[in-house]
């Protein structure tokens, strides 16, 4: 029969093509739990080299951090200015009862707000692998939330 040795030729080809097509089905599976590991084993590395660049490298960043404590600290000061008025205010007690009750409305606000600047402050100041390697010298390492006043930048 003539057809015999097409149906033989189309029967091994097939085989090579299924083959081929396992071959290289197994082949991208074991490169994908290659590379995947080989990324799992590596990505501490990885992630402390990112930290580095974004820390150290971009100078954004390091302007950004070294101007945050300066603008924090000059903050709890501009806080405590308010503070200062306020408690004038209704020491002098020339205010009506609902000017009193908002201007101690408005020392309470300053207060807490004032809190929670130092707070912040603080937080990121203790931050040593982060924004504390940009606290200038001349700056307190921290604040001091009983401190009645603050004072920022030492000369």
């Amino acid at each position: 029969m003539p057809g015999s040795g097409l149906m033989k030729l189309s029967g091994k080809a097939m085989a090579l093509t299924i083959g081929a097509i396992v071959v290289v089905s197994s082949l991208v599976v074991v490169a994908i739990y290659y590379f995947g590991s080989l990324q799992r084993s590596t990505a501490e590395f990885r992630g402390e080299t990112d930290q580095i660049e974004q820390i150290h490298a971009d100078g954004d960043y390091l302007i950004a951090n070294y101007d945050h404590f300066f603008d924090l600290c000059g903050a709890v000061q501009a806080q405590e200015g308010k503070i200062e008025t306020f408690a004038k205010q209704l020491d002098e007690g020339s205010l009506s009862d609902s000017q009193t009750n908002i201007t101690q409305a408005n020392l309470t606000a300053a207060t807490n707000k004032r809190i929670e600047l130092i707070t912040q402050y603080n937080a990121d100041a203790s931050k040593a692998d982060t924004k504390a390697n940009f606290l200038a010298s001349n700056l307190p390492d921290s604040l001091d939330k009983n401190a009645k006043e603050t004072t920022c930048a030492v000369r």
